[in-house]
């Protein structure tokens, strides 16, 4: 898991979901922070949420600038 410093004062305001989210997302990236093939039923399953929680999640990561979204790729900002 890799995570950028930078990024870490942005993680101080995540929600407890939002937080799960990110975690499970940083731990089934590649080198470069991209996240291939993770279908919501996966990380609902890690994580204990709901699809609608997942999918609020993903929105608010999104415009929170801490996660990108390119063609179905989630792409972790670090």
């Amino acid at each position: 898991m890799r995570i950028k410093y930078s990024l870490l004062p942005k993680l101080r305001n995540l929600t407890n979901k939002e937080m799960d989210f990110f975690l499970c997302i940083a731990k089934v990236q590649d080198i470069s922070g991209n996240i291939y093939g993770v279908h919501y039923k996966y990380i609902c399953k890690k994580t204990g949420m709901c699809k609608q929680s997942f999918y609020n999640s993903l929105r608010s990561l999104s415009e929170k600038g801490i996660i990108r979204r390119r063609n179905q790729i989630m792409i972790s900002s670090y």
